[in-house]
């Protein structure tokens, strides 16, 4: 293989309308689909030549942040006459820090409908949360595997489960340690960790209980014919005595999560031993094969592995409560932008708060 054909297969490009309904963002704003990033098409298509062009290089996430009024004097650069503004990224809608009303407006707008609509992606997203009962079961995204997810993976972990296990499960601080320290061996109090903060929904962005939640209806637990006979039967055998108060724990959790093998990664060791009913999307492998079939006209390349992802933050979105990964965007648009819109309620829109290191260059 060329040298240059080693990474052929580690990416490809799609069309933002394969994923999203762009004719409704249209109507918003004007949109173009670009597939050439040669300065020779900005000239040719859009007439703008480089003279024209106000680049803006990010070397740092948030590193720019785009106001719509006038700014301090501390951040006096400005953007002059140019025709285009070509953003090396545009990670981060909080980046943009609007205060005209109008534009707050147009800014939710485009959020609203950024949530995927891929029909074949939703009809197999679908197709997995009934299998786990409709939206009542509870739901997680959890993000592990690269950079400060997986520095920071063991204390995530910890968080996340804490907070499903008291927060959603609703069992006190106390049962919930005693759980912990048997599920991961704890012999003696000093090697338990300190009972992480709770995510909350007033005080966390990835973090969601909808207001207009209906009651939790128990789960068919005999119903599991989706799943394999040995994970059938490790779903019910090794739940709770219904005389305890741990029976809370029964209750069914889907995770969508990054982490490689995850029936057997030892990053989610807290959660397979906690909770007896755990599912993640390798468990759903009928409802996976529609996939198979599915390549990308332009390339060639098998759409499955890169379409994962977002069908494993659809179905975590599809529950009525969610827990997200902090600091996660990922997390943030599973919990703020798809769960509440799957509810027929209005997103979440949260600043973040940048630090003084990434505001170096405003705009």
């Amino acid at each position: 293989m060329p040298h240059e054909c080693i990474a052929y297969s580690d990416f490809t490009m799609l069309p933002w309308s394969a994923l999203i309904d762009m004719h409704v963002v249209a109507r918003i704003v004007p949109v173009v689909e670009r597939w050439d990033s040669s300065s020779a098409w900005l000239k040719n298509y859009l007439n703008v030549s480089q003279s024209e062009i106000a680049l803006l290089k990010d070397s740092l996430p948030y590193q720019f942040q785009i106001y719509d009024d006038p700014m301090n004097q501390r951040y006096p650069k400005e953007l002059g006459s140019a025709r285009l503004i070509h953003f090396g990224s545009l990670f981060g809608t909080s980046r943009l820090r609007l205060k005209r009303k109008v534009n707050r407006h147009i800014r939710r707008q485009v959020k609203e409908r950024m949530i995927y609509s891929n029909q074949l992606l939703l009809d197999i997203s679908r197709s997995i949360s009934d299998s786990l009962g409709g939206p009542y079961y509870h739901g997680i995204h959890l993000r592990l595997g690269d950079g400060e997810f997986e520095t920071s993976s063991k204390s995530n972990v910890h968080l996340v489960c804490w907070s499903l296990v008291t927060r959603l499960m609703g069992l006190p601080f106390d049962e919930t340690r005693e759980v912990e320290a048997n599920a991961m061996r704890w012999n003696v109090s000093s090697e338990w960790p300190a009972p992480p903060p709770v995510i909350e929904p007033s005080e966390n962005p990835n973090t969601v209980v909808s207001p207009n939640m209906s009651p939790l209806s128990p789960i068919d637990m005999t119903n599991l014919g989706f799943l394999s006979s040995d994970r059938s039967a490790l779903c019910r055998q090794y739940q709770y005595p219904t005389s305890s108060n741990l029976t809370r724990l029964d209750f069914p959790v889907y995770i969508a999560a990054d982490a490689p093998s995850s029936r057997t990664n030892p990053s989610l060791d807290l959660f397979l031993r906690t909770i007896p009913c755990i599912f993640f999307l390798s468990d759903f492998t009928p409802q996976l094969h529609m996939l198979e079939a599915v390549k990308n006209e332009d390339d060639g390349l098998p759409l499955k592995p890169f379409l994962l992802p977002f069908i494993d933050s659809m179905v975590a979105a599809m529950v009525n409560r969610v827990i997200g990964t902090p600091h996660s965007t990922f997390s943030r648009f599973t919990v703020d932008v798809m769960n509440r819109r799957y509810h027929g309620l209005p997103i979440i829109e949260r600043e973040r708060i940048v630090s003084s290191e990434a505001m170096d260059t405003q705009a």
